[in-house]
């Protein structure tokens, strides 16, 4: 039903206006897909955050340890002030010491900051 008035918005937007449908069929797909942009009660916003949340926790505890398994592997025993700081790293750092652990010499080299 909400499809097939977004279908009849489309198209009198072709009709009306210098917009091609590539054009309208795009700005659609830009702001209407999104699910901020669908109309939500605050209870599916809430698990919507949830759902979020969990998957960015979990990209970042996956990839903690993948990163510990690496250096575990390459420089031996960890301590546990370096295993608590990798688990406690955001994604965006643990992507640029998987990256380093590939060059580096010493444990040091890849935790640099």
């Amino acid at each position: 039903m909400a499809a097939d008035a977004l279908d009849e918005i489309g198209w009198y937007l072709v009709d009306t206006t210098d917009l091609t449908e590539d054009q309208v069929r795009m700005a659609f797909h830009e702001h209407l897909d999104q699910p901020e942009n669908v109309p939500m009660t605050t209870g599916q916003r809430i698990r919507l955050e949830s759902r979020k949340l969990g998957r960015e926790e979990g990209e970042a505890k996956g990839k903690a340890e993948t990163l510990l398994r690496q250096l575990q592997r390459r420089f031996s025993k960890l301590d546990e002030s370096l295993t608590a700081r990798v688990r406690a790293a955001g994604v965006l750092d643990l992507d640029r010491w998987l990256d380093r652990i590939l060059d580096a010499n010493t444990v040091a080299e890849v935790l640099a900051d």
